[in-house]
This record gives structure tokens, sequence and C-alpha cells, in this order.
């Protein structure tokens, strides 16, 4: 336990006079670590290919999904678009003039030390490194045992590419240990660790969650809501249902729960279930749904009775809840009480329904007339990121009437899908 700590210590402290040396680092010597950093995988492909194979090789089925690597080309691309990104560090935004003359303004700086925990999606960690190294922070790496072969080589990597930057390679750190109780360790050393992301299963998120003594941000399961309005093209409407949820079932932002517009039930919901069914899809339905279903005679094995918590999941799977609601009213208390504040959208050709909709829905992203995949897919982004942050608060400083408001997305389409 001493040595054990003792080496986080020391890894710690590294980190921190690294974060200070890269922080003052030029922009030019920042890009040249990236540059070198896409140079080494371009090269070493086949020996990361392996390190991946032997992680999987000691996986369980249930897991080689989460922990496969990807692909590496678009990694390479992603790191080759963080180096073409500005350099932001010393930007200085929102100066102003003081009634007593005085001059404020504020300017960017680095974070310090960042600590990112992850049990899946190893590819990550490249671009989680390429944005610390470009923004100026050092970065140090708990992994679990299972993508720990493919994490060791890809922070080799880095390394590689610090070095020949001349810039230290404890800029970017992993950690020996791979089990909890250094975990536990890292994610309480509030000294020397600022921000802690956290991109894992839900078994790693609960413990971080309970154990974390250092602000920690990490993605909540998205539970993604459609309502169908009244007035809407049917058509393109199940079109924009199917992309939804079929573009990629098991993504972060797929869709969970389809409030429909009961006035729609006898039109709309027929076709729809047919729809639904060509693609395998098993639904959950409430009460009226479900009397629906069994008039149209349809396979009772693809449907069931809702429960209460079905409305609470994600279902990352083959499976769609259904509800009919009176109207928008309803279905905005719906996802008030179950959505899970990412990314809900309306189909409607209704303009004021649609506005309203957006006002009064709190999520972090509303779609109208969109595909809810469109997030997942960064079609509505510029830039590459680490994590999604659903915390509404997010920015440091004194607390003043700024930092009191958050801010949303809205991204207005006419029945656009993802390809």
């Amino acid at each position: 336990m001493d040595r054990m700590m003792a080496d986080l210590d020391k890894k710690t402290s590294k980190a921190k006079n690294a974060a200070l040396i890269l922080s003052n680092a030029s922009e030019s010597q920042k890009n040249l670590a990236l540059s070198e950093i896409s140079k080494a995988l371009s090269a070493y492909l086949e020996e990361i290919k392996q390190a991946n194979l032997q992680d999987l090789s000691q996986s369980g089925e249930d897991k080689k999904k989460c922990i496969e690597l990807g692909c590496l080309d678009q990694l390479i691309e992603c790191i080759s678009d963080i180096r073409r990104m500005p350099d932001l560090n010393g930007e200085i935004f929102d100066d102003q003039t003081l009634s007593n003359g005085l001059k404020l303004a504020k300017y960017r700086v680095p974070i310090g030390v960042v600590g990112y925990v992850l049990d899946i999606n190893p590819h990550a960690v490249l671009r989680v490194a390429a944005l610390t190294i470009k923004s100026g922070n050092s970065l140090i790496i708990w992994a679990g045992k299972e993508i720990k072969n493919t994490c060791c080589f890809l922070v080799k990597i880095i390394q590689m590419g610090l070095e020949a930057a001349d810039l230290p390679i404890e800029s970017v750190q992993l950690l020996p240990s791979h089990d909890e109780e250094q975990l536990k360790d890292f994610i309480q050393c509030k000294k020397s660790v600022d921000l802690v992301l956290l991109a894992g299963s839900a078994s790693l998120t609960s413990f971080c969650q309970k154990n974390s003594l250092i602000p920690l941000v990490y993605e909540n399961k998205s539970v993604g809501h459609l309502y169908i309005d009244l007035f809407l093209n049917s058509e393109k409407a199940l079109d924009v249902i199917n992309n939804a949820k079929m573009q990629e079932v098991e993504a972060t932002y797929s869709l969970s729960t389809l409030l429909v517009h009961e006035a729609l039930a006898d039109s709309f919901l027929p076709a729809l279930f047919k729809t639904l069914l060509d693609k395998n899809i098993s639904l959950r339905l409430d009460g009226r749904c479900w009397n629906l279903w069994v008039s149209c005679s349809l396979n009772p094995e693809n449907a069931q009775l809702a429960v209460s918590q079905d409305w609470d999941t994600a279902w990352h799977s083959h499976v769609l809840n259904i509800k009919l609601v009176k109207g928008m009213e309803e279905a905005i208390e719906h996802i008030h009480l179950h959505g899970s504040g990412s990314c809900d959208g309306i189909l409607s050709d209704h303009p004021v329904h649609a506005m309203q909709f957006s006002s009064l829905v709190s999520s972090e992203v509303i779609m109208i007339n969109s595909s809810l995949r469109f997030l997942d897919e960064t079609l509505i982004d510029t830039e590459p990121e680490t994590l999604n942050n659903l915390h509404k608060l997010r920015l440091p400083g004194p607390i003043t009437l700024k930092e009191l408001m958050s801010y949303k997305r809205l991204v207005q389409g006419n029945y656009h899908v993802c390809q």
C-alpha cells in the first residue's frame, strides 16, 4: 500500500511539473508533438493491433465490442484535426473597462493536471491525450485491466511524440496498477489532480461517483425522447424514427422513447408498428398502444406492456418504448420526469409547437425535425471532444450572473436523417 501511494505521489508530482512546462510551450512545439504522435501511430499500427488482440483474448464475449480498438486511420485524422486547431492558451475574452477606470479581462489558461479514467473504448486515450497536449494540460490515465495492454502501448506512442518535440514524457502517463484500490487513491488526490474525466462502464461510474474527492465529469446514459406532434409529414416521420433508433442501436444517442400524440394512434401507429417489426425492434408499450397492437393482430412476442422502470431506461439495444400522450404538454412533462437532460427532439410542421418544445424542454440539445443520431455522429459539432459533459455548470471562477446561466443547442432540420 505505501509503495503504491509513493508511486502515485511520484507520478502526480511529475505531472504537475510537466503541466507547468506544457502550459508555457509554444504552439509549434505542441503541434510538433501531435504530428510525431500521428507518425508513430502509422509506424506501429500492427503492434497496436496486437496489443489490442491480447486484451480481447483475455476478455469475455460480453465485453469484446467495448474494448475493440476501432479504426486507427480515423484517430490519426482526429489528431491532425486537433493539431490544426488554434492554440487558445492566453486568449483574451470578455474584456471590459469598469466604471472606475479599471480594465478587466478574462483569458484562457490550462486546467493543470487532468485525470482520465476508463475501462472501455481504449482508442479514446489518443483523442483525450491530443486535446490535453494542445490545451497545455498534463494527463494521468487509469485504465481498467480489460484494456491495459492497448492503453500501455498507446501511451508509449504518445510519449514518443512528446520526446521528439522536446516536451516532458510525463505530460501523459499511465498508472501501473489497474485495480480499484489504486483508482480510489487516484481519484482522491485532490491536492495534485485538478479534474477527472470518466468514460467507463456503469460499475466504474458508480464507483467513481461514490469515492472521488476531485471534480468529476462523466457521461450519463442518454434516455433520448422524440415527440411526434399532430402536425407532421407521417411518411418522413417514419424515416426519421427509423434512423433515430436503427442507425446504430448501441450508440449513446439512439432513441429510447417515442411519445406520440394520441390523435395519431389509429392513422400513424399501425404503419409505425410495421416499420419497427421489419427492423426486429422489441417494443415496450403503454396500455393504449398495447391495445392497438393487439387489435392489429401483431405477434405478441415482439411487444409487451411497459413497466415503470422502462421509461427511465436508456435502451441502447433493439428495444424501444412507445407512449401515447394527450399533446405536447404531457410529452414535455414525461421528458422532465424520465429524461437524462442530454438530447431530445420533436417532429412537427407547426413552427410554434417546435419552438415551444425547444423552450420548455431543458435538455442540452434539442432536435427539431431531425434524427437524434446527428449528435452521436458529431455532425453538429465542429471540433473533437473528450466526452460530452451533461453537467449544466460549465464555468470556473466567481459565480456571477453569467455563471448562473448555462446554454443549450438547438438543431433544426427538415426531416433530416443521419447517413
